[in-house]
């Protein structure tokens, strides 16, 4: 994400953020189960997860820029294969799902997830 999103400030779990008076995204890695997969000498774990982004607008303001933003996402993010750098192996990811939340606090919100899944070496 750091390296690919220069369109939002982007606030990360549990690092320091200070709301901008304009448009900006919440990026968290949500893991989920890990289960054993193969068998005999190539026995690896195979991780599921969601990558999960909250884009936030100012209210009253149309959805026009939410969905550009929905759509770089979704070009970053789906149906790609990203390399691992730390564990060697391949990160692939699937369909997006895409959420309106609504308004709350002066931001209208868009909440989008995109399944992943990941093989590491036990």
């Amino acid at each position: 994400m750091a390296g690919g999103w220069t369109t939002t400030p982007v606030k990360y779990e549990n690092n320091p953020f200070t709301k901008p008076s304009k448009e900006w995204v919440r990026f968290t890695l949500i893991e989920g189960e890990g289960r054993t997969a193969g068998g005999g000498s190539s026995v690896c774990v195979r991780d599921s997860g969601l990558i999960s982004l909250q884009i936030f607008v100012l209210e009253n303001k149309g959805t026009a820029t939410s969905n550009t933003l929905k759509d770089s996402f979704k070009t970053l993010f789906e149906h790609k294969r990203i390399t691992d750098l730390n564990g060697g192996r391949d990160i692939k990811t699937y369909s997006a799902s895409v959420i309106p939340v609504g308004v709350s606090s002066g931001w209208h919100q868009t909440n989008i997830t995109i399944p992943y899944r990941r093989d590491r070496n036990v």
